[in-house]
């Protein structure tokens, strides 16, 4: 079971090990951290919160398990100049726990939060057509494709990934 709660510089040790590669770096990040080292050190990933991150309008949560270690970490943003639309981004869930439903976990628990604490009407995010098990994470906590995909495509080490953007709308809307 995991609890959410706002990151902590310290969260950054072990978040930078779940990037691994340069190719999964940039899967998570979408080049947002291009002009950090790879692999991603945790003070490349806390001077970027502390250069884009820490605004009144953008979270940064870590979720952690029943002995207080993280399990996995997102971003927040209002995504319309007001709490009623909420975008995710850096979704990323400790490798080692992957394929064990963390990851939907830690997405009821931040649409929770969004909906219930935030007020949002939506929540929003982008996710590569070429990452299957993201895009299944949140088909399965009732995101669904935008009826506008304007996410357009991301040229990446030699390939092209095509952007597609989902939502999720509380029950009943």
């Amino acid at each position: 079971m995991l609890r959410l709660r706002p990151y902590a510089p310290d969260d950054a040790r072990e978040i930078v090990k779940w990037t691994g590669s340069e190719y999964a770096l940039r899967q998570w990040s979408a080049d947002r951290l291009l002009d950090c080292p790879c692999p991603l050190t945790p003070q490349a990933l806390n001077d970027y919160y502390d250069r884009c991150g820490n605004r009144p309008d953008r979270w940064q949560m870590t979720a952690v398990d029943e002995d207080g270690r993280p399990a996995g970490h997102l971003t927040m943003r209002c995504a319309d100049g007001s709490m009623d639309t909420i975008h995710f981004g850096f979704v990323i869930v400790d490798g080692s726990r992957r394929g064990r439903g963390y990851g939907r976990e830690l997405i009821c628990l931040a649409a929770r939060f969004a909906f219930q604490c935030a007020g949002a009407k939506k929540i929003t995010l982008v996710v590569f057509d070429n990452n299957l098990a993201a895009r299944r994470c949140y088909e399965s906590c009732g995101f669904r494709p935008a009826e506008t995909q304007d996410g357009g495509e991301f040229a990446c080490m030699g390939e092209v990934w095509r952007r597609i953007k989902m939502e999720l709308r509380p029950a009943g809307r």
